[in-house]
């Protein structure tokens, strides 16, 4: 069993054996049509580290089990993620994935919109293989229970998110609740599946629920924020391009309602016209946002989340000090922004 504290070295290594996993599954299930599950495999090595195996490795061996027992759960729900994240590319016209072509650059909406529709239903088929095999029927429940409410929950918040597009009115507080939606119920459920799956009790069950929530909004709040200052050489993906796709997203947010006057108005009119944004507009803005905070403020709600999920951590009784160690790990990876 590994147990290093370098939260990053687990990463790697679990990537690396939950990938080969999914490549196994495509191979296997789609060997009558090869050049889709050419085209899936291709998707399956877009996606960068695989955080929703890592967070159920990591809840799975509190109680000394072998990671191994349930890398197929965590191919199936790193298989729907892929799907999702297919998806969200098609929404929002993203030729790149992690700085490589997405699925949509290379086939098209049609051909990459079935993709993902099969490599959901390969992860969902791949968990119920796993429980049927393995798990009690009260467990294979409520983890079924879980990724149906997950499956639901992401599109429920895509769709949310198309229709805040340029609404000038969209709170925090309806932003929050989107990405709980989004990339929050998709964080949780595999620390909570993991948790299940190695018998923990019911208290530690909904309490990792509630963590897993908090690491959730953390990780998608960085990742707006990133949206700002990162570098797409790094980051695989373009700077500002949330602003581009006029997603409101928390630093806009908090900059409508913090700007003088003049600037609101200013920013206002940039994210309600339809013309393209100029580079010159996309660096004022982010000007703006500096002055007003905005960037500090969404960086100190990320912060906020992240240290909500390691105080529900010091909460915990009787669990062993490993799942602390590589909980509080994420949390303060998923809150750095260097």
């Amino acid at each position: 069993m590994v147990r290093d504290n370098d939260i990053l070295t687990l990463l790697k290594a679990t990537t690396a054996e939950v990938e080969i996993e999914m490549k196994k599954i495509i191979s296997n299930d789609l060997i009558a049509n090869p050049e889709l599950a050419s085209e899936a495999l291709l998707c399956v090595t877009d996606n960068g580290h695989r955080m929703l195996s890592t967070l159920m490795r990591t809840s799975y061996e509190m109680n000394q089990r072998p990671y191994q027992d349930v890398l197929p759960m965590c191919a199936g729900t790193e298989l729907l993620q892929v799907s999702a994240l297919l998806v969200d590319d098609i929404l929002d016209n993203a030729m790149l994935r992690n700085g490589n072509s997405s699925a949509l650059s290379r086939l098209g909406t049609k051909e990459s919109t079935v993709v993902g529709f099969v490599l959901a239903s390969l992860g969902m088929k791949t968990m119920l293989r796993f429980l049927r095999q393995y798990a009690s029927t009260e467990q294979a429940c409520m983890i079924m229970e879980i990724f149906e409410n997950v499956q639901n929950d992401v599109y429920v918040g895509q769709f949310m998110d198309l229709q805040s597009t340029s609404k000038l009115n969209f709170t925090e507080e309806q932003f929050l609740e989107m990405i709980s939606k989004t990339t929050a119920t998709f964080i949780k459920a595999p620390l909570v599946a993991g948790a299940i799956l190695s018998g923990a009790p019911r208290e530690i069950i909904n309490k990792l629920d509630v963590i897993g929530l908090n690491l959730g909004l953390a990780y998608q709040l960085r990742d707006d924020v990133i949206d700002w200052l990162g570098d797409s050489s790094e980051t695989g993906k373009p700077r500002f391009g949330d602003l581009e796709q006029r997603r409101m997203r928390l630093p806009l947010i908090h900059a409508l309602r913090t700007l003088p006057p003049t600037d609101k108005a200013w920013l206002e009119e940039l994210i309600t016209r339809e013309s393209p944004i100029s580079d010159p507009e996309k660096q004022k803005t982010f000007q703006l946002l500096i002055d007003a905070g905005s960037i500090d403020y969404a960086i100190g709600k990320t912060e906020a989340h992240a240290h909500k999920a390691v105080a529900l951590l010091d909460g915990l009784q009787n669990v062993d000090n490993n799942l602390r160690q590589r909980l509080g790990d994420i949390a303060g990876l998923v809150a750095t922004f260097d």
